[in-house]
């Protein structure tokens, strides 16, 4: 699970909550977006006066460490964590502590889902379509959360399927229906999805 944390000193007045919703706002726009899984996986975790953290949601979207690490056919986003959504993280902090004023959207962000842009889904889940004799090759978002919570499951050996925080709010451009032809199960075989 990925996770920063934007902690302020104990003589600040306190960070605020349309402080924490409109970085949430500025963050998702530096997440990669192709279903729009990864954005939808991207949580609120704690909102307070000296503590606002933010994670991804890996039962979710397993993918975003391969995307981080850029290990994997997608290397273009590597570090988009590191260099890029801590940057906006800090630069959004520091304005807020010089001008004591957040941004404009301060309510919950809301993810677009669609259909994958791109006709060949990751190595992993190619693997897990073909254990389950799936053959999809223009995933949705659905399917791909689907997927990454099995990935989880069978590597982490944890039957979770989330771990809670505040989610974005969701509008998709496909029928939700459409992604119910993966069921969920627990791969006993770990090497078959390495």
């Amino acid at each position: 699970m990925a996770e920063f944390y934007v902690v302020a000193h104990e003589d600040w007045e306190g960070l605020t909550s349309s402080f924490a919703y409109y970085t949430w706002n500025v963050l998702m726009v530096g997440i990669p977006y192709d279903t729009g899984n990864a954005r939808s996986s991207f949580k609120l975790k704690n909102n307070s006066l000296k503590h606002i953290s933010y994670f991804f949601d890996s039962s979710e979207a397993y993918y975003v460490e391969y995307l981080e690490t850029g290990v994997g056919p997608v290397k273009k986003y590597k570090s988009f964590i590191e260099h890029g959504l801590v940057g906006l993280a800090l630069q959004e902090t520091i304005s807020f502590i010089k001008t004591n004023k957040s941004g404009l959207l301060t309510s919950r962000p809301t993810v677009v889902l669609r259909e994958s842009q791109y006709r060949n889904p990751f190595p992993y889940e190619r693997k897990i379509l073909k254990y389950s004799d799936k053959n999809i090759v223009n995933l949705n978002a659905d399917e791909r959360k689907k997927i990454s919570q099995i990935m989880y499951r069978s590597i982490e050996d944890s039957n979770k399927s989330s771990f809670g925080g505040k989610r974005a709010s969701i509008k998709r451009q496909y029928k939700k229906n459409s992604s119910e032809s993966i069921d969920y199960y627990y791969i006993d075989e770990k090497d078959k999805l390495l």
